[in-house]
């Protein structure tokens, strides 16, 4: 049995005896009374009002956006995701959660992360499921529609993919004390791998298609074989301010052949009126040639971000972003000035015009988000 295999089968003993590892009174109810009440035959309820009742605190809370997108060829309107997040704490230690998000409409329904955490103190917590991977602020809390102040996505995701979660064994916390000016913080993981990517079956997709391919296909059989790992290691300045850096390898095929490497940094400085924040990421992969598949090339792409905001007010935030990727030599460049209006401390309405350039083509935009959290 391989190294990788015995660190995760170890990690997994770690937190199955960490959640039995509970004192009983720290449960509202017991396991044993909790199988009493599994049958409640002429009862109310099913075995989700069982569960309810194991659990010290459970929260129900999401957000829904809602799109407008104009350009020269089309006016389009979009529910672009409702999302749906359930925690629950059953000690002071123990907690869960996951989520449910409707993309494109409920066109699609995906459940992005669904894990279980053991704090053994600040420094040392053991996540165990599937969760979104540290490799960037942006992709493990982007679906915070606050994060990204803009309505599109940065283009960065073409070179670390968004919203990439995966199923695995995660070590991460915070070190020094809880009120220093200085905290350094870390993550380190081992999940299922990246995978062959899929057939593209639309041809505007296909800048995007590289790495959120891989992805996509990770959780297949024959990537089982090879384990992905990665790190992040960052630091938080008591004044606003944190910076932080990555790094994630793959094997991607059974045969071992393919590979790939990512890795980015991310800085950013809020003080709750100025916001200032970048990322860049670049990635390095292997890929068959289509005709001579035993032939290997070697394929890079990379991404960036720079955004600017600036309340005025409690209301009215303008912002300017400029984002770009270069895809195998190909070079995406896009710059968006937005004005963003909170109304409430749970929605926000965001304004946005903008151009794209690639090669020799140029497009214009203006673009609509409303945003609400629950």
């Amino acid at each position: 049995m391989s190294m990788k295999v015995w660190v995760a089968t170890a990690g997994w003993m770690l937190v199955t005896v960490a959640v039995f590892a509970q004192e009983a009174n720290e449960f509202d109810v017991t396991i044993e009374e909790e199988q009493n009440k599994i049958i409640d035959r002429g009862g109310k309820g099913a075995y989700g009002s069982v569960l309810s009742k194991l659990a010290n605190f459970v929260s129900l809370n999401g957000f829904a956006d809602n799109e407008l997108h104009v350009t020269e060829d089309e006016v389009s309107f979009d529910q672009h995701e409702v999302n749906l997040f359930v925690s629950a704490e059953f000690s002071s230690q123990l907690t869960s959660e996951f989520n449910i998000d409707f993309k494109e409409s409920g066109e699609e329904i995906e459940v992005e992360y669904a894990f279980l955490d053991y704090e053994f103190n600040r420094s040392l917590i053991i996540r165990g499921g599937k969760f979104l991977l540290p490799t960037s602020d942006f992709n493990e809390y982007s679906w915070l529609p606050y994060v990204n102040r803009m309505v599109e996505a940065p283009l960065s995701i073409v070179a670390s993919p968004n919203e990439w979660s995966s199923v695995g064994l995660q070590l991460r916390g915070k070190l020094g004390a809880e009120n220093a000016k200085v905290t350094p913080f870390y993550a380190a993981y081992i999940v299922n791998g990246l995978g062959q990517p899929t057939e593209i079956e639309d041809e505007e997709d296909e800048i995007f298609s590289v790495l959120n391919g891989l992805s996509e296909a990770g959780e297949g059989e024959d990537n089982n074989k090879f384990k992905d790992f990665g790190a992040q290691f960052g630091v938080e300045f008591g004044d606003g301010f944190s910076l932080s850096t990555y790094y994630h390898y793959s094997r991607y095929d059974s045969s071992a052949d393919l590979a790939a490497g990512i890795y980015g940094v991310s800085a950013g400085f809020d003080n709750g009126k100025l916001h200032v924040s970048g990322e860049y990421h670049n990635s390095s992969y292997d890929k068959r040639e289509e005709d001579a598949p035993s032939v290997i090339e070697e394929g890079e792409v990379s991404g960036y971000f720079l955004l600017g905001a600036y309340k005025i007010n409690d209301r009215w935030e303008p912002g300017l972003r400029l984002d770009g990727a270069t895809i195998e030599g190909e070079d995406i460049t896009r710059y968006t000035l937005g004005l963003n209006y909170y109304f409430g401390t749970t929605r926000l309405l965001k304004f946005n015009v903008g151009q794209w350039s690639h090669e020799d083509e140029e497009e214009a935009f203006m673009e609509l988000g409303l945003v609400f959290s629950f």
